[in-house]
């Protein structure tokens, strides 16, 4: 049984799951370390937290497992400041949405003690951020990667996928690369994707004037991912750059093959891409 967690940083994903984990984990105390003196009332009044601190403290390390939750390129940082604190037995982790690149740098910081850190990536989140915004129920029923080493205990990692699956997370464990590359497809792509659509229709806009004000709720749905943080998703394509590009490459080459079937107006094979695509979506939905 946990006793004790601490989290690093407390946006809209730690927040949260400091918050789930009071609703869902029995007498659990919840201690945080943040960056400004800000986040220190704002957490208090909220009751997110037990305990906080402004930076590294001591007492904030006695924990059964510590979770960061930073944007990914801080993350190397985080892992620097902590270690000379950490006690043994405690578990170290991360929320980032890229994996190779932390665990390389969790290798290259603990060093022959790499086994205390056991990478997680929580496949939930919004395109809002900040404490404000924090749900304790963001990780029901969300996936949860958890990404260890070949010498991280079996004890370890089965306490890390407990943990998670008492938040009401479903865990798929993954090699660190494999991961990236996946999820450059099933996250990365889509919030370009987003962003990619929503400019390109404000440029238009200025030929067509009433454009945006015919947007209907389909315009908005797609567009809905653009509204993210981009300093932290600027930090996720530089972190998995060579991935995002493969998977935009292919997204490109699957856009011009619709591209060339209206272009020589073949009307079946074009109404058969539009079938394929609401059969996919309905199996994606029935098999969630």
């Amino acid at each position: 049984m946990l006793k004790k967690i601490t989290v690093i940083g407390l946006g809209m994903m730690g927040a949260s799951l400091c918050l789930a984990a009071k609703k869902r984990i029995p007498n659990i105390k919840i201690t945080s370390i943040v960056r400004k003196e800000i986040y220190v009332q704002k957490a208090k009044e909220k009751k997110i937290v037990d305990d906080i601190f402004v930076g590294m403290n001591e007492s904030a390390f006695d924990a059964d497992i510590i979770i960061i939750s930073v944007p990914v390129l801080s993350i190397d940082s985080v892992l620097k400041d902590i270690k000379p604190f950490l006690k043994k037995g405690t578990i170290v982790t991360d929320m980032g949405s890229v994996k190779g690149l932390i665990m390389e740098q969790a290798e290259k910081v603990f060093g022959t003690e790499q086994e205390v850190f056991i990478g997680s990536h929580p496949m939930c989140g919004s395109e809002k951020s900040g404490m404000d915004h924090a749900k304790e129920d963001l990780f029901i029923s969300s996936t949860c990667i958890v990404t260890k080493t070949k010498s991280s205990p079996v004890k370890d990692v089965e306490k890390l996928v407990s943990f998670w699956k008492s938040l009401g997370c479903n865990i798929i464990e993954m090699d660190a690369n494999e991961h990236d590359s996946q999820v450059a497809i099933i996250s990365h792509l889509p919030h370009l994707l987003s962003t990619v659509l929503m400019n390109h229709t404000v440029e238009l806009s200025s030929k067509h004037k009433q454009l945006l004000n015919i947007a209907g709720s389909g315009f908005s749905d797609m567009t809905r991912l653009s509204a993210g943080n981009p300093s932290i998703w600027m930090d996720i394509f530089e972190a998995n750059r060579e991935s995002v590009i493969r998977s935009l490459t292919d997204y490109k080459n699957s856009l011009n093959k619709i591209l060339d079937l209206l272009k020589e107006n073949k009307k079946e094979d074009v109404f058969l891409f539009l079938k394929n695509g609401a059969e996919n979506k309905k199996d994606f939905e029935n098999n969630k």
